[in-house]
């Protein structure tokens, strides 16, 4: 009789658990019609540079502009974009980046990401790092990146 009380109350714990995640796991936050999906940034040493990687989703009503990101971890944060330069690929700043009404801003390796310079500690695989966004018209979003094993 135990165990058939105890199994509905694990799916409700499950469910209520999950209600607030993305589909790997990784939380979803959502505010002023912007929606941040599985943030993640690469472990590194203290001193050291790294990147952090997500979806934004525009879900306002008119386009919106990645403008920014601060981290208290690290000395300089920035938006950046991968470019080729002939043979050589290239990490350079940008001013912003364009977010549609309904579109998604894929932050990712090769692409545009938010490089963190300066790492004022070591941060580890399994890691929670916050981190947050400026944008031109929704402000300051705030996230909690897991860290990623390089």
């Amino acid at each position: 009789m135990k165990k058939l009380l105890l199994v509905p109350f694990l799916m409700l714990a499950l469910l209520t658990a999950c209600s607030s995640m993305g589909m790997s796991g990784q939380s979803v936050t959502s505010q002023n019609g912007i929606e941040i999906s599985n943030p993640v940034m690469m472990s590194a040493g203290s001193g050291e540079t790294t990147g952090a990687f997500m979806q934004i989703k525009n879900t306002g009503a008119e386009t919106d502009r990645l403008v920014g990101a601060t981290c208290e971890l690290a000395g300089m944060a920035q938006v950046h974009e991968t470019i080729m330069d002939g043979d050589t690929m290239k990490m350079q700043q940008v001013e912003a980046v364009e977010i549609p009404a309904g579109q998604i801003l894929e932050l990712k390796h090769g692409s545009y990401h938010v490089m963190l310079m300066d790492l004022k500690q070591e941060v580890k695989a399994g890691e929670k790092v916050t981190l947050t966004l400026q944008f031109e018209k929704a402000g300051p979003v705030t996230v909690s990146a897991l860290v990623m094993k390089r």
